[in-house]
C-alpha cells in the first residue's frame, strides 16, 4: 500500500514538472505574440488529458511506465521540440522522437493484439516472429501516415516540418538532355543559385528527403528493439510484458487476480 502510494507521489511529481515546462512556454510565447506556438501549448495541456480519457471513457488501462513515455514524448515533441525549435537546436532530437515512436507504436500494436482477441496470453501462444512482423508493420504504418502529415502542411500551410538537408552530391536523369536516360552525378555541390542568382547557397538543400528517410529508418530500429528486448526478457519475466502494454481493466483486474491467487498459491 506503501509503494503504490510513493509510485502515485512520482506520478504526480512528473506530471507537475511537465505542466511547469508547457506553463513557461505558454507564458513565453504569448509575450512573443506568437498565436501558433500559444496553441500548440494548449494542445499539449489538452493532451495530457488523453491517458484519462482512455480510462475512463474507454475502460482502458494505461501502464504507469507507458503512461508517462507518452505524455514525455508530447511534450517533448510539441512544446520543446516545434515550440522552442529543439529540432533545429539539437540535430539529434528529431531522430531521439522517432525512435522512441517505434518503441511506442511497437508497444501499441501487441496491445491490440490483446485488446481485439480478448485473450491477455495470447503473446505467449503466437509465434515471436509474427508478432515482431505485426508490431514492426504497425510502427512503420504510423510512420509513414506521419511523413504524409508533415509533407502535407508543408505543402499546404508552408511550413518546413520535413527539415532540409545539405548535400553535396547529387544523382539525377533528368539532367540527362537525351534520351537515353542516363544518370548524371554532380559533384561536388558548392554554390547553389536561385532565381538567376537572387539567392545563393553553399549547397544544395534537399527538401526533406534524407529528413524522411531517416525518420523512419529509426523508427523501424526502434520497433525492432523493442521486440526483441520484450521476446528475450519476458521468456523468463512474462509479468513484465504486460507493464508495457494497454489493455482492458477488466482483463487487467482478472490477470492481476490469478497473480495473486498464484503467488499465494506458491507461498502456501
Amino acid at each position: 500500500m506503501r509503494l503504490k502510494w510513493l509510485k502515485q507521489i512520482e506520478k504526480n511529481f512528473f506530471y507537475y514538472g511537465m505542466a511547469a515546462i508547457v506553463g513557461i512556454s505558454l507564458i513565453i510565447s504569448c509575450l512573443r505574440m506568437n498565436m501558433e506556438h500559444v496553441f500548440l501549448c494548449i494542445l499539449t495541456l489538452i493532451l495530457f488529458m488523453l491517458p484519462h480519457v482512455l480510462n475512463r471513457w474507454l475502460k482502458l488501462y494505461i501502464p504507469p511506465v507507458m503512461e508517462i513515455v507518452i505524455v514525455a514524448f508530447i511534450v517533448c515533441g510539441i512544446v520543446l521540440g516545434e515550440v522552442e525549435n529543439f529540432f533545429v537546436r539539437f540535430p539529434y532530437w528529431d531522430t531521439i522522437l522517432h525512435t522512441v515512436n517505434g518503441v511506442v507504436c511497437a508497444a501499441l500494436s501487441l496491445s491490440l493484439v490483446v485488446i481485439l482477441n480478448k485473450q491477455d496470453k495470447l503473446l505467449f501462444r503466437l509465434s515471436p516472429v509474427f508478432l515482431m512482423i505485426v508490431a514492426v508493420s504497425f510502427s512503420m504504418l504510423i510512420g509513414v501516415l506521419w511523413e504524409f502529415f508533415e509533407f502535407g502542411v508543408d505543402r499546404i500551410l508552408k511550413k518546413d516540418m520535413q527539415k532540409d538537408t545539405w548535400v553535396s552530391e547529387i544523382s539525377t536523369v533528368s539532367l540527362d538532355t537525351g534520351t537515353g536516360g542516363e544518370v548524371i552525378t554532380i559533384s561536388p555541390i558548392e554554390k547553389v543559385s536561385v532565381n538567376d542568382g537572387e539567392v545563393v547557397l553553399d549547397g544544395y538543400l534537399d527538401i526533406g528527403l534524407y529528413d524522411t528517410m531517416e525518420d523512419l529508418f529509426v523508427t523501424f530500429v526502434g520497433a525492432i528493439a523493442f521486440n526483441l528486448f520484450a521476446s528475450i526478457y519476458s521468456k523468463k519475466h512474462k509479468g513484465f510484458i504486460f507493464c508495457l502494454l494497454i489493455d482492458t481493466q477488466e482483463h487487467t483486474k482478472k490477470r492481476l487476480e490469478e497473480q495473486y491467487h498464484e503467488k499465494k498459491n506458491y507461498h502456501d
